[in-house]
């Protein structure tokens, strides 16, 4: 008798995992597409500003190599060399902190990702203080950009 249900439980467990099996192939051809987005609504985008150029060059900053001009209500970036720096997000601060510094400044504000692609345009709220990017992977400053005039 013993024989018999393990050659009945042998065969449901096989029975049982073919449609496990089966049951995940499914859920996964049945899952729909990611969606996925060419570029940013127009909504979401900072129009070039009209205002002239407080500062702008490709050494501004400490610690990255990047195209920037400064406008009195915009910033546009463009990343020359990759930053190399999981996740860099770029933050406004009151103080400029140092390359390396773990953390953000009290007060930062963040401004948004940063990219390697085309220039990227950040809304700025003040043309004082200091302009950074910190790496959430590595939870540092990577590079720092002050707005004083030179």
């Amino acid at each position: 008798m013993i024989d018999a249900l393990r050659a009945r439980h042998r065969w449901m467990t096989a029975a049982m995992g073919l449609a496990a099996g089966g049951g995940l192939v499914a859920a996964l051809a049945a899952r729909p597409a990611p969606v996925t987005m060419s570029a940013l609504p127009d909504a979401l985008l900072t129009a070039p500003s009209t205002a002239p150029a407080r500062l702008s060059g490709g050494d501004l900053w400490d610690g990255a190599e990047i195209d920037t001009t400064v406008y009195p209500d915009q910033i546009a970036l463009t990343v020359r060399e990759p930053l190399r720096a999981p996740a860099p997000l770029l933050y406004w601060a009151p103080v400029r902190p140092a390359v390396g510094d773990g953390g953000v400044p009290a007060g930062a504000r963040l401004l948004g990702t940063v990219g390697d692609g085309p220039a990227q345009r950040f809304a700025l709220s003040s043309d004082q203080g200091a302009l950074l990017i910190f790496s959430l992977g590595r939870s540092k400053v990577v590079a720092t950009l002050s707005l004083e005039a030179p």
